[in-house]
């Protein structure tokens, strides 16, 4: 039988004896360490007397209960404080190197000892996103994306404190909100308000877009002053102005062309008609197959079915141009808030719609989608736990597991909340979406199976599966920013409107373990990527740092 007053007392006396299992043999006291342990009961960290957290979770007192017990989280510690001319909305860490973005449409450089090493122009949008590609200790490669519709691909010479602009990603229509890098580093992908999702190359040894023309801004450092080469003209057309489009095509031998398109807008689809009706087959007689094929960087040039036929029908024969998408999904509805690559050929992202989805960068598609009932901000992946949680606007943070899979067994007589089932066939990509409708508690999901048939009507009922893990609960403004550790399977923080920033055990949804206090105003983004440092950015216009003391 379990006392009703196991609780204080008892983690009290454990921890005494987790100060003895500390010592072990060393009876020297000054080599003595006092260690504190929390619990673990029912898969939860006991936060309340041990009868209340067993009635909560439906567990007899009378049962036998296991108890793991675990060396407590030590408590966070301020560290320093980096100033900035404006709301800090982006931030990453590597190694000794801070990478901070601003609304200012400025890149900072710090060290983690908070000495400031570069400003760097070249956005003309706030920064909303920042990663970090590759890292030495001579050179660096990072990628900052703005509201400008840019992505723009930096080499930094560590050395010398010099930076370049190495490629300027265009494609996007509208500003981009997040940035996520490849795990073998060489793509991105990038999302915003257009709701597109795409994926480019990391590679900074790329080609260049104008044969004999640097791409590279160069932007280097002497006394504290930057030189950036600007256009020396920009020249401005009406779109959809009365105009005849034309196509032309220059080989050693002749001039292919002129071709005259009949839409007043060349889209992807047009421009693959005259390639697959009229260019090509021309290539091919004339030059016997021993040709290379380049194009510019027009955005009917990259669309997914221009791409898939060049790399189908001449894979070894054509050179794509730096600073243009590699591939472009399509499907959410709103913005695109987060970008993870869970592994190199599979994605996951946060949007304003309400859904997270998986999608496969192999085939081109989505592989699965959750909905939820409120547009998520941020989210993040671990690749310890396999493991998603997100931000959202209900001040609440959730985890999700993307492997779980709803599972029905189909059965005539059964209902789900009085509610009819309707298994609907969607046409895109071959797949059927099954949508459930929950009347009593109003949960909408959707799973998306590739298959290729209509199926029926069915009556089903859940059968085991749940999408939320857990939710977390302590804010008291909007979530905009959430990070897993890196080293810590358990542990992420969040940060809020409410101006703080929180760490948190994933088996402990009801109360954080630390409140992580200094802002002055909204946190817009936080980091945890260095295992020592917590980082935080805000509307306070600072960057706060906090020493995590986790113990190797």
């Amino acid at each position: 039988m379990i006392s009703d007053e196991l609780g204080p007392m008892e983690s009290t006396r454990v921890k005494q004896h987790g100060s003895a299992i500390a010592s072990g043999n060393n009876e020297a006291d000054e080599q003595r360490r006092e260690v504190d342990f929390d619990f673990l009961v029912c898969g939860e960290v006991l936060r309340v007397p041990l009868a209340e957290h067993l009635e909560e979770h439906g567990v007899s007192s009378e049962a036998t209960v296991e108890v793991e017990y675990f060396e407590r989280v030590p408590a966070p510690e301020p560290q320093d404080c980096l100033l900035h001319d404006d709301w800090v909305s982006a931030v990453e860490v590597r190694n000794n190197w801070i990478l901070s973005g601003c609304y200012d449409n400025t890149l900072h450089l710090w060290t983690t000892k908070g000495k400031h090493r570069l400003t760097i122009p070249g956005h003309t949008g706030p920064i909303k996103a920042v990663a970090w590609v590759t890292h030495d200790d001579t050179m660096a490669t990072f990628v900052s994306a703005s509201h400008d519709q840019t992505a723009m691909l930096w080499e930094w010479n560590v050395a010398t404190n010099a930076v370049e602009c190495i490629h300027v990603c265009r494609g996007h229509e509208r500003g981009l909100e997040c940035v996520g890098i490849s795990p073998c580093q060489t793509k991105m992908a990038t999302g915003g308000w257009d709701t597109n999702l795409k994926i480019w190359s990391a590679d900074i040894h790329e080609s260049s877009d104008e044969p004999g023309e640097s791409v590279p801004k160069r932007l280097k450092t002497e006394h504290g002053k930057f030189q950036v080469r600007k256009p020396h003209r920009i020249i401005e057309h009406e779109r959809d102005s009365p105009k005849v489009n034309v196509f032309c095509a220059l080989s050693q031998r002749k001039l292919y062309g002129p071709f005259f398109f009949i839409e007043a807008t060349v889209t992807g689809y047009s421009y693959l008609d005259m390639l697959e009706q009229w260019l090509v087959p021309q290539l091919r007689q004339d030059l016997d197959g021993d040709f290379i094929f380049q194009q510019d960087a027009a955005p009917p040039h990259f669309h997914n079915a221009v791409l898939a036929y060049l790399n189908t029908e001449m894979s070894d024969r054509w050179i794509r141009c730096a600073g243009t998408p590699l591939m472009t999904l399509k499907g959410h509805k709103e913005a695109i808030s987060s970008v993870q690559w869970t592994d190199p050929s599979e994605l996951s992202t946060a949007s304003w719609d309400h859904t997270l989805r998986l999608w496969d960068t192999e085939i081109g598609g989505i592989k699965s989608e959750i909905v939820g009932n409120k547009s998520f901000f941020d989210s993040s992946w671990s690749p310890l736990n396999r493991m998603l949680i997100t931000a959202s606007a209900d001040k609440h943070v959730r985890l999700y597991d993307p492997r779980s899979r709803v599972e029905v067994i189909t059965n005539n007589e059964s209902e789900v909340g009085n509610s009819p089932i309707l298994l609907e066939h969607n046409g895109i990509q071959n797949s059927v979406r099954l949508q459930l409708w929950f009347q009593e508690n109003l949960k909408h999901i959707k799973v998306t199976h590739y298959l290729d048939v209509v199926l029926f009507l069915l009556q089903s009922k859940i059968k085991k599966g749940s999408l939320v893990k857990s939710t977390f609960t302590s804010h008291t403004q909007w979530v905009q920013a959430v990070q897993w550790s890196s080293t810590e399977e358990h542990l992420f923080i969040s940060g809020s409107h409410d101006q703080q920033v929180k760490l948190w055990d994933s088996r402990s949804p009801k109360a954080p373990l630390f409140d992580l206090k200094g802002h002055d105003g909204k946190v817009l983004c936080c980091d945890w990527s260095k295992p020592e440092l917590i980082v935080s950015g805000g509307s306070d216009n600072t960057v706060r740092i906090f020493r995590s003391n986790q113990r190797k």
